[in-house]
């Protein structure tokens, strides 16, 4: 009796993520339990990550994120209970979200009622229902609700619920927003950024500068393909055109030498470049989407134009035999070209901090409510 009269009040707080894609995931998350733990001394927080990439994004979640933030091996079969010197009881569980949990086909068992959704991956529809939400005081949603951001798909729908039925507030982090900060020597500081995730946020930028989208990939990923390399679409729909910008920012810091370009490269280079919008747009009508690309010769041009600066500064942009760009389903750039890391490296600008952007603002809001120490 005496426990129940003076326990602690308890939050509820569900992660939708998806770690694998870029390690934006792994630092949010294991940001975001590092500040459970430091920071909330007077409540209990069950804390329930649902993984949209399955156990192999949980074991990275794990390895790459919470680990190196936190120092803890946590276990992903089961609920980990995390006491507190101030008497709190943290428990942090991990979800498969490539199975169906419940009986009505969604991850979120139905009796769990979250205080806070923070949505950092596609998929939400597929993980709570109107019935998981009764509690619900916030939501923070790493997107735009547009439809145009790679989180809104398959995440619109309960997220428009929530915020027309529920009334109740969604704070977005937008993709121009997280073009504002960047990943970089600031930030690493500010958010005590482990070494280790360093060097993934590093390979992160690699990939996302030299590599392009692949034709191959499905149709609810390639058709985001155009707006990562067309500046002048992208703004259209709210968002940077990340891709092609942060080319753009490597150029404008590059103090290396500049290679000159014959006029038989600079052909064979528009080549290429038209070659794979094409594929592009083949690969939509494909998979039933016939206007994927929908400015073509703006969009080769702006392909051309990243390919070009690339190749001015000697970074790898075409495959070894130079008959296509590099795709994003190609093998490790790094190892190929080790001398990429550290030309980018000392540059010190990387990709976008999409998620620990959207992180820190349900911080900010739990601390505002006093629930998080300041």
């Amino acid at each position: 009796m005496f426990s129940t009269l003076f326990s602690l009040p308890k939050v509820t707080i569900v992660v939708n993520t998806d770690p694998g894609r870029d390690v934006d995931d792994e630092v949010a998350v294991g940001w975001l339990l590092k500040q459970v733990i430091t920071k909330c001394k007077n409540y209990n927080v069950h804390l329930i990550i649902v993984v949209k990439t399955g156990q192999v994004g949980i074991d990275r979640l794990l390895q790459i994120g919470v680990k190196p933030y936190t120092g803890l091996d946590l276990k992903t079969t089961e609920i980990n209970t995390i006491n507190i010197e101030s008497g709190a009881t943290h428990t942090i569980e991990f979800l498969d979200g490539t199975k169906d949990l419940s009986n009505d086909r969604k991850q979120l068992s139905l009796h769990v009622q979250p205080d806070y959704l923070l949505s950092i991956a596609q998929g939400l529809n597929d993980v709570v229902t109107p019935e998981n939400l009764e509690n619900l005081k916030g939501v923070f949603h790493q997107g735009l609700l547009s439809g145009h951001a790679f989180n809104d798909t398959n995440s619109k729908e309960i997220l428009t619920y929530i915020q027309e039925l529920k009334h109740v507030d969604i704070i977005l982090t937008t993709p121009n927003e997280s073009f504002e900060n960047l990943f970089g020597t600031k930030v690493f500081e500010s958010f005590q950024i482990p070494e280790k995730l360093q060097q993934y946020i590093i390979f992160d930028a690699i990939n996302m500068l030299l590599k392009r989208m692949a034709p191959t990939l499905p149709i609810g990923v390639i058709r985001h393909a155009e707006g990562l390399v067309n500046i002048r679409y992208a703004e259209r729909i709210n968002k940077p055109g990340t891709n092609a910008r942060i080319v753009e920012q490597i150029r404008s810091n590059y103090s290396g030498p500049i290679h000159d370009i014959s006029l038989e490269m600079r052909k064979l280079i528009h080549i290429i470049c038209v070659e794979y919008i094409d594929s592009i747009i083949q690969a939509g009508v494909a998979q039933g989407e016939q206007d994927i690309i929908k400015h073509r010769e703006e969009t080769i041009e702006y392909v051309y134009d990243l390919t070009y600066a690339l190749v001015e500064m000697g970074l790898p942009a075409l495959n070894e035999d130079n008959t296509r760009l590099l795709y994003s389903t190609d093998g490790d750039i790094v190892e190929k070209y080790p001398d990429v890391f550290e030309i980018i490296k000392k540059i010190g600008f990387f990709t976008p901090a999409y998620d620990l952007v959207a992180a820190q603002k349900l911080v900010i809001v739990l601390q505002e409510l006093g629930i998080f120490d300041l």
